[in-house]
């Protein structure tokens, strides 16, 4: 009697659990502010913090760390977005293994943009020194050094892949190929980026119907962490839009959609 009583009184115990979604990237595609506008949903329960990075950098925690980062609440869905995910090539075997019945959201923002956006980002977080056309030169050489460390430990981390992986990362098809390899396509929603941008109600409206959930939107619609302000140096410009090319046209193919990108960019 007395053990009830005195129960009754203490802090409940937070429950945890795994996510049930998880929006994968790409990065500087939108994923801050679609983490954002689903946590205030009140079906959906969104990780403590914004980017985990549980099956890409800190995979060795193991899952009960990576459970600490949800609370479970009746009736919600977990949920959490981490950019780096879409990108890194063990991530999907990872996530199907251990998670094979998540639901998968990538947002995929035109490459260039995201190429330059993610640039302006490392410069400002101090994390780039060169110039954007000196960073893409030399990125080849980067990566190399960064894909490297990868293989020969999985469980490794690269900086050079990680961050400067400006025209790595547009190369979307060959991403989405690794998870389509292991995970059913009906369990992956893949939105482009610039159509979250223009009209996020109606981006919001195909991930609630994804997601199952009752078709409840924000109060505040404001765009997070959003890129600075730049330009594109025009002979620069049509370099990545020639590149990009026929990347682009490998993920109209996967997808059986137009993208625009061309018209966009």
């Amino acid at each position: 009697m007395l053990s009830r009583v005195i129960s009754k009184f203490l802090p409940k115990q937070i429950e945890r659990t795994f996510p049930s979604f998880i929006i994968v990237g790409a990065q500087k595609g939108g994923t801050s502010s679609l983490y954002y506008y689903l946590s205030q949903h009140p079906e959906l329960s969104m990780s403590t913090v914004k980017e985990v990075h549980y099956f890409d950098i800190n995979y060795l925690k193991g899952p009960n760390w990576y459970k600490k980062h949800f609370i479970r609440k009746d009736g919600c869905l977990a949920g959490e977005a981490s950019p780096y995910y879409l990108f890194h090539p063990y991530v999907p075997g990872r996530i199907s293994r251990d998670l094979p019945t998540v639901k998968i959201i990538a947002l995929l923002r035109n490459p260039v943009d995201r190429a330059f956006s993610h640039y302006r980002h490392c410069v400002k977080q101090g994390i780039e020194k060169l110039t954007f056309e000196e960073a893409i030169t030399l990125e080849s050489e980067r990566m190399k050094h960064g894909k490297k460390a990868l293989q020969l430990n999985p469980f490794s981390y690269s900086l050079e892949h990680q961050h400067y992986s400006y025209l790595e990362r547009g190369k979307y098809a060959l991403q989405l190929q690794r998870w389509y390899k292991v995970l059913p396509k009906e369990q992956l929603l893949v939105l482009r980026s610039e159509d979250f941008f223009i009209n996020p109600q109606n981006t919001l409206k195909i991930v609630y119907e994804f997601l199952a959930v009752k078709q409840v939107y924000p109060t505040d619609l404001s765009p997070q962490n959003p890129g600075t302000a730049g330009e594109i140096p025009q002979e620069l410009l049509d370099f990545l839009r020639q590149y990009f090319k026929s990347y682009n046209e490998d993920l109209a193919q996967l997808l059986n959609q137009e993208l625009n990108w061309d018209v966009d960019s």
